[in-house]
């Protein structure tokens, strides 16, 4: 969530506009109680959440046993049983073969318009296959949840103390950001 509200504090054009897809679909009104069908219903927060994930891959790299032999296509390379492959999921994330300006946070990667383009693009904040997250779901409910209640009623700014270009800090499970992220919130 923290680089999920930097990013929004750096762009708040994209902040204004999550704002509005939050307040048309789970009402202004405090008392309003959202629902799994409104989380779902927010395809706005949808491509804000991936594109945070692309940019900000909290798991950099996952290593996997090949459980058989792959000739690699177009190649002579076969990869044997049993060896050990490194997924660079950082790297794949941020390659422009995949992703156009890569570096700059840009939440139409994953609209309707780019699907096309994306078919072949890597995208595995969470991993791939049988060994993926197993809370993959359940943390994207609640980074939406979350997206909806901090941003609904409040504006995120970045505090002065906050550095422009956020640093990363491996920490057992995941990256995460180095120092605070600190915020300035207006009603």
């Amino acid at each position: 969530m923290s680089f999920l509200m930097y990013e929004m504090a750096r762009h708040p054009d994209i902040q204004e506009k999550t704002r509005r897809e939050i307040w048309e679909v789970c009402k202004y009104d405090p008392e309003y109680k959202v629902t799994y069908e409104d989380l779902h219903n927010l395809k706005y927060c949808d491509m804000i959440i991936n594109e945070t994930l692309r940019i900000h891959t909290s798991v950099t790299e996952v290593r996997r046993m090949c459980t058989t032999d792959y000739q690699v296509p177009g190649t002579n390379v076969t990869i044997q049983k049993g060896t050990f492959v490194l997924i660079p999921i950082w790297a794949l994330h941020n390659d422009p073969d995949y992703y156009e300006n890569p570096k700059e946070f840009n939440p139409e990667n994953f609209g309707e318009e780019k699907k096309a383009d994306r078919k072949n693009a890597p995208f595995f904040p969470f991993g791939e296959g049988i060994r993926s997250c197993i809370g993959m779901r359940f943390a994207l409910i609640q980074m939406k949840l979350a997206m909806v209640k901090y941003l609904k009623h409040f504006k995120y700014e970045l505090n002065s103390k906050t550095p422009k270009d956020i640093q990363y800090e491996a920490s057992p499970v995941a990256i995460e950001p180095k120092g605070n992220v600190l915020f300035d919130i207006k009603k």
